[in-house]
């Protein structure tokens, strides 16, 4: 995109409209760039070549309000939260923590097990893994809206 990219793109529609459910479409499989569209704001992501089918499965996903993960993704938002909790801003936001239920499903994830073996191994419905997930994305996105309006109020204009 020329002016601007996915990831600022991304950040931009998050903040000024955090209810839009923002699905990162993207050529290359740079983990460090999904990883950092999904902190900012999109839902999920997919490859330009993933197939018609795949695309509106995840579109009709999305708007019906799941989110999807892949193994590598649920890793990294473990990581992230790890890192959050390790150490958390002095004076910003307190970082976001997960549920025991949340972690385990993500964790799961990380393994990757789909949405049905996460629910098969907890013993729960698939609808509750995917209320588990949503959880753990929104969890991020709220914190990382808190963190950017703290930063914004703390630059004079």
């Amino acid at each position: 995109m020329p002016g601007l990219d996915g990831i600022e793109a991304t950040r931009r529609i998050a903040l000024f409209h955090p209810s839009a459910r923002i699905i990162m479409l993207t050529v290359n499989g740079d983990s460090d760039e999904l990883f950092e569209a999904i902190r900012v704001g999109a839902t999920t992501y997919l490859y330009k070549e993933d197939s018609i089918e795949e695309v509106g499965d995840a579109v009709r996903a999305v708007v019906a309000g799941q989110t999807l993960l892949t193994a590598d993704l649920a890793g990294r938002l473990l990581g992230e939260f790890d890192r959050l909790a390790a150490a958390p801003e002095p004076e910003g936001p307190p970082p976001p923590s997960l549920a025991p239920r949340e972690r385990a499903a993500l964790e799961l994830v990380a393994e990757g097990l789909d949405t049905a073996g996460v629910a098969a191994r907890l013993e729960v419905s698939e609808n509750t893994v995917k209320n588990h997930l949503r959880n753990v994305i929104g969890k991020l996105h709220a914190h990382a809206r808190l963190t950017a309006a703290g930063e914004a109020g703390s630059h004079p204009t």
